[in-house]
Order: structure tokens, then C-alpha cells, then sequence
């Protein structure tokens, strides 16, 4: 039944759901997400997303730029953006104290993103009691394109949110699986045939 489907994966991304609540900076906590029955995604979009609230208190960082982007995450953004704010938290950026408070006021707002964003997409990638979506390559985004990249996107954002909380035996051999099937289908797990 798709709407139970619907049901019970609104009901595993209530906490997401609820901490986006709390983004006081920049573009993201919206009003359509007070609707309980209402699907969202999190992640990055390509550039400054068009409309964006401006960011207060960071004149001595820069002027805001005007906004181009749709406000729609592209999961090639989102692992890029993750990535790079990953570095924010590097134990030598903090024991160089290499941010100065605005900077760190800004990375701690990163940071719950970075945490929500993994966590979300690890949920929709693991989701249900059966096979997982990620298990059933190619990943297909919600405009409908389907990639094997794709998959390896989603996979890394999940193994980056387990790594975090300890995964259990089977989800690593899950994912494990997972990774091995697109090296196959990649062709990245034998020599190639001359």
C-alpha cells in the first residue's frame, strides 16, 4: 500500500523533520514542513539558492551573493558540500584554531546540517523492513533519473551516517554489497579484457 509506505517513512524522518525546524541560518527551514504528511528532501543545490534569506552577521566574511538556484538538493552537491564541510571539523582545524568565531558560529550550523543531511539520506537508503532502495540499483532521484552514480552518492552519505552512529554486522555487509555490485557493474573489480 503506497500510502502506508509514505506513512511509516514520514514517521522514521519525524526527528529530521523536526530538527530542520531549528536551521536559523540560511535557506531550508520551511513553512511546508510543518505539514506532517508532506515528503521533503535535504541536501545542496548546484549554487545560492534563489530567494535565500540573507545571513546575518557576516560583514567581516563577505557580501551574500544574489541566489540563481533552484531549491532543490542535486545529490552530486549534497556529497560534494558534505565533504568539504567535513574539514570544518578536522581536529587539526580546531586545535589550530583556524576559525574565528564568525566562522565558528557558521561551521556550527554546517555541522547540524552535515548531521541531518547524512542522517536523512541514510534513512531513505536503508528504509523498510525488506530490500533496501539502495539495494535496488540504479538509484532513481525524484525526477526520475537514474543513475549507478547515483547509487554510489546515497551510499556514501549512508556509510558516512553509520560510521557515525556504529552499524550493525548486517548493514555493513549490506552496503558492502551494494559496492560491490556497482564495482561490477562499473567494471572497476577485474582486469579489462584486451
Amino acid at each position: 500500500n503506497p500510502r502506508q509506505v509514505a506513512e511509516d517513512l514520514l514517521a522514521d524522518l519525524s526527528g529530521v523533520r523536526a530538527a530542520v525546524r531549528d536551521f536559523t541560518i540560511g535557506s531550508g527551514a520551511s513553512s511546508e514542513l510543518d505539514n506532517p504528511s508532506r515528503l521533503f528532501e535535504i541536501g545542496w543545490s548546484w549554487s545560492l539558492v534563489k530567494g535565500a534569506p540573507e545571513i546575518e552577521g557576516i560583514e567581516d566574511i563577505g557580501k551574500q551573493r544574489t541566489g540563481i538556484a533552484l531549491e532543490r538538493p542535486i545529490l552530486y552537491f549534497t556529497v560534494n558540500a558534505l565533504d568539504g564541510i567535513a574539514d570544518l571539523f578536522t581536529p587539526r582545524t580546531v586545535e589550530l584554531r583556524l576559525l574565528n568565531e564568525t566562522q565558528q558560529r557558521l561551521s556550527q550550523a554546517l555541522r547540524l546540517r552535515w548531521q541531518l543531511t547524512q542522517s536523512y539520506w541514510s534513512t531513505i537508503a536503508s528504509f523498510g523492513d525488506g530490500r533496501w532502495p539502495l539495494e535496488d540499483i540504479p538509484w532513481r532521484t525524484t525526477d526520475s533519473e537514474e543513475s549507478d552514480y547515483f547509487s554510489l552518492l546515497v551510499t556514501t552519505m549512508a556509510i558516512q551516517d553509520l560510521e557515525g552512529r556504529r552499524a550493525t554486522d548486517d548493514e555493513l555487509r549490506r552496503l558492502g554489497s551494494v559496492l560491490k555490485e556497482l564495482a561490477e557493474r562499473g567494471r572497476i573489480t577485474r582486469r579489462a579484457m584486451t
